[in-house]
């Protein structure tokens, strides 16, 4: 009697993903639907994944591009490619004045706030592999440091530098508030002498009035903290209109954002 046996091992699928002038699209997503495979592109655009040999469609996608389907073949050499999406054209809408020449944003952005409650139902759960970077800069240091020798010694090199602090997380949520996040890579320039929080990205709810000490551009305080303007919509795949809306705090802070959001 003779078996036989078919081994299938994953390959290297992996790749750069850039706009039309070669500039790296950040935190760019493939996914395949038939397979269920997903992969994030980090923070210069490049992936790797081992993926099993076949043949896929993957749908290409980030914020502020057109989304791409390609399809590639992997072997057991495995697949290398650079895929190039091109950016979002936004249409302008006709603009009402009214009169009190409020920006179309507003209505908008007063619309999401409304539905706060119902779009936290919305979602029922999610797992997500997050990778988070940021940079700081140390300006005050508690007074226990300063009696340390070390300290003194380093005090005009620590002060006033910039550090990064960046990490990949498994976050699993299951509503209403249930967060288990796993800390998979963490690496900071931080001096190890200090003391440096983790941030764990499942604190960041932008329903809430506050994220990472900062005024929620989606909390109850919004209207009055920052200004919305509509910078024109495109439709998406389900003809869904999707606004672009730039969010720009009302007075200089440290607390506030300075962002675009997809509504």
């Amino acid at each position: 009697m003779i078996f036989t046996v078919q081994l299938s091992f994953a390959q290297v699928f992996s790749g750069h993903i850039i706009a039309e002038d070669s500039t790296s699209i950040s935190y760019s997503t493939i996914y395949s639907r038939e397979s269920g495979i997903g992969i994030t592109a980090d923070g210069n655009g490049v992936f790797s994944a081992r993926v099993p040999a076949g043949k896929y469609r993957f749908e290409v996608s980030a914020l502020g591009f057109e989304a791409r389907t390609v399809e590639v073949s992997i072997d057991a050499d495995g697949y290398d490619c650079t895929i190039m999406l091109r950016e979002q054209v936004y249409r302008l809408k006709e603009v009402i004045v009214t009169g009190d020449n409020e920006d179309p944003a507003y209505r908008v952005m007063r619309n999401v706030l409304a539905n706060a409650g119902r779009n936290r139902r919305l979602i029922c759960g999610y797992s997500v592999t997050n990778y988070a970077k940021g940079t700081g800069q140390i300006t005050k240091v508690p007074e226990l440091f300063k009696l340390s020798d070390d300290f003194a010694r380093d005090s005009a090199e620590i002060c006033g530098s910039a550090y990064v602090m960046e990490g990949v997380y498994d976050i699993n949520y299951k509503y209403p508030d249930n967060y288990n996040t796993v800390i998979k890579a963490f690496k900071s320039s931080f001096p190890i002498e200090m003391p440096v929080q983790i941030w764990d990205p499942s604190d960041i709810d932008f329903y809430s009035d506050y994220v990472g000490g900062g005024i929620s551009p989606l909390g109850r305080n919004a209207l009055s903290a920052y200004n919305f303007k509509l910078e024109g919509y495109y439709m998406n795949d389900e003809g869904r209109m999707i606004n672009k809306i730039r969010i720009t705090p009302k007075a200089k802070s440290s607390t506030a954002f300075l962002l675009d959001t997809y509504t």
